[in-house]
């Protein structure tokens, strides 16, 4: 082998043994740069700012961005919401689910895939078509499962002893008050119905009368607090008249079964409605006549008081003649016996009179 061979193949061992260090840095750098997947199990919502989806990101649920925008770089196993603001999908990214943009304009470049449907009102902007089924294996409900029977049931139940004992609490302090909202309803339920509808329309014009002076924003909170305890007075009275009405309708067939006791009704006429309750078709109706009994009770009986909500401006001005009038009747009586007494006295004297002339005779 000549000279000139040797002397290229030594220089090109040498250049091959200087360029290994190279090719492993730059291994190496590859490596070590390369970030790693970040997975996000759950929704991400942000009500102001913008969102950005990372090419290295993977969220496993919905993005939305309210009064923001949204920019997708990585994938989304979900949908991709904008609310007041703009949806950018850059290649190479994905979303599973629907791209909407609600007053904001979706643009989607090429190698962006959407499996779903792109709604936008104010414009899309590219490559606008369906992408081709991506099949991957995620859980979209978040391993979410319906209870079962048994927990259903179980959660029924644990209601119902609540109401219970919420019921007993109530008839043992307050039994005078609800047993005369129970008589309202036994008198005129038509009247107390209307009365609690229009009730609850005038409620809201109230409220914001309220809260348009500074004194009466406190009382307009207040009033919104309380308005679950209106429902609740209005299950109870309906529970005492319920529980009334069965002892009625069953007294003459099972006489043990009565008990005349308020807290005794009120506990069996709850457990009856809550198994109405339970009726698909029929149990929907309770907690509105519930919210109509209590406000309609609530005001036609002063929370079972029976006094009026407003005092008569004349009723002052009543009482008064009235007290003046009394002392002069008494007068008035005291002095007509008077007459016979003073009468009786002139007899007396024209009595005596007589019995002195004829002594002198």
């Amino acid at each position: 082998m000549s000279k000139k061979y040797r002397l290229g193949l030594v220089l090109l061992l040498l250049m091959l043994f200087c360029m290994i260090p190279t090719v492993a840095f730059a291994q190496t750098e590859t490596q070590e740069t390369a970030e790693p997947q970040l997975i996000h199990k759950g929704d991400v919502v942000h009500f102001t700012g913008n969102i950005i989806i990372e090419p290295n990101e993977q969220i496993r649920g919905n993005v939305v961005a309210m009064s923001g925008n949204i920019d997708v770089k990585g994938t989304v196993y979900g949908d991709v919401t904008a609310l007041a603001g703009n949806i950018r999908l850059h290649s190479g990214s994905l979303v599973s689910g629907n791209v909407t943009a609600i007053a904001g304009v979706i643009e989607r470049e090429e190698g962006a895939v959407v499996n779903g449907r792109i709604i936008s009102r104010e414009g899309i902007t590219g490559a606008y078509r369906y992408s081709p089924p991506y099949h991957y294996n995620y859980d979209y409900n978040y391993h979410f499962h319906y209870p079962s029977p048994w927990q259903r049931f179980l959660g029924w139940l644990l209601s119902l002893v609540g109401l219970l004992a919420l019921t007993a609490a109530a008839v043992a302090v307050f039994p005078n008050n609800l047993i005369a909202m129970k008589k309202g309803i036994e008198a005129e339920p038509l009247r107390l119905l209307g009365i609690g509808f229009l009730g609850w329309i005038a409620l809201p014009v109230v409220l914001l009368a309220l809260t348009l002076t500074v004194i009466g924003i406190p009382v307009a909170i207040l009033l919104a607090v309380c308005l679950p305890i209106l429902v609740l007075i209005g299950i109870i009275v309906m529970a005492l008249f319920t529980g009334q009405q069965l002892d009625q309708a069953l007294g003459n067939s099972y006489p043990s079964f009565v008990d005349n006791r308020p807290i005794v009704q009120g506990l069996k006429g709850i457990v009856l409605i809550w198994i109405v309750k339970a009726i698909p078709l029929v149990g929907w109706l309770v907690w509105p006549l519930a919210a109509l009994m209590g406000m309609g009770t609530a005001l036609a009986t002063r929370f079972g008081t029976n006094r009026p909500w407003f005092k008569g401006r004349h009723s002052d001005n009543q009482t008064a003649p009235n007290n003046d009038i009394q002392p002069d009747i008494e007068q008035g009586e005291s002095d007509q016996p008077g007459l016979p007494e003073e009468q009786s006295s002139n007899e007396t004297g024209e009595g005596r009179e007589m019995s002195e002339h004829e002594k002198q005779e």
